[in-house]
C-alpha cells in the first residue's frame, strides 16, 4: 500500500508495500514497479507465469480527484450523514483513507461507505463528520478502525457447499492438466480475507484428485488489501467456532490442533501463497485456470465492478472460470463471460471479443 510520512508505521513515501517489503513507487507517468523479488512471489513468477501484467495503477489521487465522487454521493445522501457533516469533511476522510492505506475507496458504493462511517461515529458517540475528522487526525488507531470496517470481512469455510461440489463437477474436471502434470492449475482468490476460501478451494481440488486417481501441481493464490488479514490467513489458525463449518471427515483430515482451536495442515498451506494485493488498481495475474471473488463486487459503484471484471477476463485463460457470489453476476458484460452453473454463478470466459471492446460497446449504448 502507498504510506505518507503523517503514518508512523512507515517511512515518508510514498512507497509500494508488499507484505512487509518496502519499494519505491514511481509518480511519473507511464511507470511500473513490480516486486519480483519478493521471497514469497519471485519463487512462482519464473516458472508458473504468476508474474502480474498491465500497466500499473498511479499513485494516491490527490484531494480534488474526489471532488466529483463526492458530490454524486451528496446527490443520493443517507439523512444521518447529510445532518451531521459537508462534502468537505467526506473528502478529508477519503483523503485520509487513501494516503494511510493506499486504498481509493471514491469509487465504491455510497451506501457502504455511509454505513461504515456511522458504524464508527457511533461507538465513538460522535455526532458530525467536523468532529470525526478531527479524532481521525489525532488517533491513527481510528483511522485503521475505520479501515477495517469499510473492508467488512465476510467469509467462512466452504460457504454455500452446492457450488464446491458444482467446481468439482464442472470446473475441476475442464481445468486439470494432462496426466503428466507438469502444467500447475492455477487458482486466485482475490478479496480473500483471512484465507478460508483459499484454503477451502485447496482442500477441494486434493479431494478432487484423489477421487479421480490424478495428480497435478496446484497453486493458490489469495490475495487482499488487508495486511492483518493477509498475516492471519498465512498464519491458518482458526478458532473452534470458525472451523464448525469444516465436516470431522475434512477438519481430520486437513487440519491440526493448534492452542485454542485449528490450524491448516502443512499439506494444505504449501498449496497457498497470500499476498496483500488491491484488485481495483494493482496490476492483475496472468493465465489463470479459476478465479473465485465472491462477496467482493457487491460493495463497488458501477464503473470499479465493470473495471475489475475486465481484469478478470484478461487474467484468466482461455476457457478459464470465474466464480462470484449469492449476490452478484457479471452485469452487463454476456460477452465476456457464459454461465455454465447459474445457480451458483460459475462462469466460463469466452474469447470472441476482448475486454477494451466490450467496454467501449457498453459505453457507446449508454452514450457515455
Amino acid at each position: 500500500m502507498f504510506a505518507r510520512q503523517a503514518n508512523p508505521r512507515y517511512a515518508s513515501g510514498p512507497f509500494k508495500i508488499i507484505s512487509g517489503k518496502m519499494v519505491p513507487a514511481r509518480r511519473s507517468a507511464g511507470g511500473v514497479c513490480v516486486a519480483t523479488r519478493h521471497p514469497e512471489i519471485f519463487a512462482y513468477a519464473a516458472d508458473t507465469a504468476w508474474m502480474p501484467c498491465g500497466p500499473r495503477a498511479t499513485p494516491c489521487p490527490q484531494p480534488s480527484f474526489y471532488h466529483t465522487s463526492v458530490d454524486r454521493f451528496f446527490q443520493r445522501p443517507a439523512e444521518h450523514l447529510t445532518k451531521s457533516g459537508t462534502a468537505d469533511d467526506l473528502r478529508n476522510i477519503l483523503c485520509m483513507l487513501s494516503f494511510a492505506t493506499g486504498v481509493d475507496f471514491s469509487h465504491y458504493r455510497h451506501d457502504t461507505l455511509a454505513r461504515g462511517m456511522a458504524r464508527r461515529m457511533a461507538l465513538q458517540r460522535i455526532g458530525n463528520f467536523g468532529d470525526y475528522v478531527r479524532r481521525l487526525r489525532e488517533t491513527p488507531d481510528e483511522l485503521t478502525a475505520l479501515f477495517d470496517e469499510m473492508l467488512i470481512p465476510v467469509t467462512r469455510f466452504f460457504r454455500e457447499p452446492g457450488a464446491f461440489e458444482a467446481l468439482k463437477e464442472k470446473v475441476f474436471p475442464r481445468i486439470m492438466p494432462d496426466t503428466s502434470g507438469r502444467n500447475p492449475v492455477r487458482v486466485w482468490v482475490p478479496g480473500c480475507s483471512t484465507g478460508q476460501e483459499a484454503y477451502s478451494i485447496a482442500i477441494c481440488l486434493l479431494e478432487y484428485l484423489e477421487e479421480n486417481g490424478r495428480s497435478a501441481s496446484l497453486r493458490i493464490f489469495g490475495t487482499d488489501v488487508s495486511d492483518s488479514a493477509i498475516a492471519r490467513a498465512r498464519a491458518g489458525r482458526y478458532q473452534e467456532d470458525t472451523v464448525a463449518y469444516v465436516s470431522p471427515g475434512r477438519r481430520d483430515r486437513f487440519f491440526v490442533r493448534a492452542e485454542g482451536g485449528w490450524e491448516i495442515s502443512q499439506a494444505v498451506r504449501s498449496l497457498c501463497v497470500f499476498a496483500r494485493h488491491d484488485v481495483t488498481r494493482d496490476p492483475s495475474f496472468s493465465s489463470v485456470d479459476l478465479i473465485s471473488c465472491r462477496n467482493l463486487l457487491i460493495y463497488f459503484g458501477h464503473d470499479l465492478h465493470r473495471q475489475v471484471l475486465s481484469m478478470f477476463h484478461g487474467a484468466l485463460k482461455s476457457g478459464g472460470f470465474l466464480l462470484l457470489g449469492a449476490s452478484e453476476s457479471i452485469g452487463e458484460f454476456p460477452e465476456l463471460f457464459s454461465a455454465v452453473v447459474r445457480e451458483h454463478r460459475i462462469y466460463a470466459r469466452r474469447p470472441e471479443i476482448s475486454a477494451l471492446g466490450r467496454i467501449q460497446k457498453a459505453r457507446r449504448r449508454r452514450g457515455a
